[in-house]
């Protein structure tokens, strides 16, 4: 057997969900995948504090990787990520509760 002309080939992904299994994404359905997760936030029972939950994480993983363009001081990168990652405990620990 012959495989298919690259023409034809489809560039698969495989995207793990939360309960373990996995779901086939290729171009076709991988937009309705990125709708399926805007409608997870949409259907929790506190959108906001997702979004919150989120928020923390992603501010402290900017302020580690632009730490160098936007500080020169050292001492002030890590402080301000210590602080931002002491509200993502804050939050975690005391809002959303896992």
């Amino acid at each position: 057997m012959n495989p298919a002309p690259p023409e034809q080939q489809q560039q698969v992904i495989l995207i793990k969900t939360p309960e373990g299994g996995y779901i086939v994404a290729n171009q076709s359905n991988l937009n309705e995948l990125s709708n399926s997760n805007q409608a997870f936030v949409d259907r929790a029972a506190h959108p906001n504090i997702c979004l919150l939950h989120m928020f923390f994480k992603v501010v402290a993983a900017a302020l580690y990787f632009l730490s160098g363009i936007i500080s020169t001081s050292t001492l002030t990168a890590g402080l301000s990520i210590i602080v931002v990652g002491a509200f993502d405990f804050w939050v975690v620990k005391n809002i959303t509760g896992r």
